[in-house]
């Protein structure tokens, strides 16, 4: 059917791959901001400095584009919650872009496509977009 969904999913990815999906006709996801809170193993100051100027993806992927990125807590260290956003998407995105600064992600939620949100959306549930 034509149209979107959008919703929750339980695994340690949530809101990706089946977080939102597009119907046929629509405009392409890849073209349209995408937000991501995500636990990372650990961050300091020149890391987040460089995820902001854009790091190698590897794999033939090149560099990334700049990306906004905050510390929630405003915290460096272990174990710590970032938001980032991204204004393309290649494969494992966030995931490459962490690794590239030494961390690896514990935890990735993507919380916005464009303007839609998952907020109130459980995991598991979806909703019709209209």
């Amino acid at each position: 059917p034509n149209g979107f969904s959008a919703g929750g999913s339980k695994h340690s990815s949530a809101g990706s791959s089946n977080g939102f999906s597009a119907g046929a006709g629509t405009a392409s996801v890849s073209m349209v901001s995408k937000t991501y809170r995500a636990l990372v193993s650990r961050l300091n100051a020149s890391g987040l400095a460089a995820l902001r100027a854009g790091v190698s993806l590897g794999g033939g992927l090149g560099v990334s584009q700049p990306a906004e990125v905050s510390v929630d807590g405003g915290e460096f260290g272990k174990n710590v919650w970032v938001t980032l956003t991204l204004h393309e998407g290649k494969n494992r995105q966030v995931r490459r872009m962490l690794h590239s600064i030494g961390s690896a992600v514990i935890r990735l939620e993507r919380t916005h496509v464009g303007t839609l949100s998952l907020d109130g959306i459980g995991e598991g549930e979806w909703r019709t977009l209209t």
